[in-house]
């Protein structure tokens, strides 16, 4: 619910009303969230309550897709999504793909800020880098914060590094919207996870690395 009406303000560059919103937090709690994975099914504890998969699905159809081209042959593949990007075997003569990450101030530049060699990886970004809002002077992630049923509004781009499009999708939204601080234990915490973090600060452009 709080997505449907971040985008509807997104579009029109209008805050939601006060009211629509706390009515719309209400719905918003993973723990009216329950999952019988034996049956396979999802039960939505109170009404109202919508499922969004934003967070999840680019990675998740990237994984589907290198699955299909595993399972005819295909070796050496790179499949892109806008931000997200699952990677197999390396271009032939080469040690892996090149997969370069904007800048966080000037993403068009014609050279990323930084690049990196992958193979049998996924690597995912989010952040505000390309798409925002701006409203009544602030500026507005697409990306909403749970906490204020708002676009984020902290300027930030966070890189995963993971074995599976699903994940590093996921967790460079979690990332993104936790910080560093809390996000990094999610990173440091997932086999195969690397994460990078960039945020614009009063002193300047700041960058963090998880342990990986």
């Amino acid at each position: 619910p709080l997505v449907k009406l971040w985008r509807r303000a997104f579009r029109q560059r209008r805050l939601p009303d006060p009211e629509q919103l706390d009515q719309a937090r209400q719905l918003v709690d993973y723990r009216a969230l329950h999952v019988d994975v034996a049956a396979r099914s999802v039960e939505l504890a109170r009404p109202g309550m919508l499922l969004d998969l934003g967070g999840i699905a680019k990675g998740y159809a990237c994984d589907q897709a290198h699955r299909l081209l595993k399972e005819r042959g295909i070796k050496h593949t790179l499949i892109a999504a806008a931000g997200d990007i699952v990677a197999t075997g390396p271009p032939p003569g080469s040690r892996g793909w090149r997969v370069g990450i904007a800048a966080l101030e000037d993403p068009a530049a014609s050279a990323p800020e930084r690049v990196l060699l992958v193979q049998h990886a996924a690597v995912s970004t989010s952040g505000d880098t390309e798409r925002f809002a701006v409203i009544d002077g602030q500026r507005y992630s697409h990306i909403v914060d749970p906490r204020t049923g708002l676009g984020k509004n902290e300027r930030a781009s966070v890189t995963v590094v993971a074995p599976d499009g699903t994940t590093a999708d996921s967790l460079a939204t979690s990332i993104y919207l936790l910080g560093p601080e809390r996000g990094f234990a999610l990173a440091d915490g997932t086999p195969g996870v690397a994460a990078l973090y960039v945020r614009k600060t009063d002193e300047g452009i700041r960058q963090w690395t998880s342990k990986r």
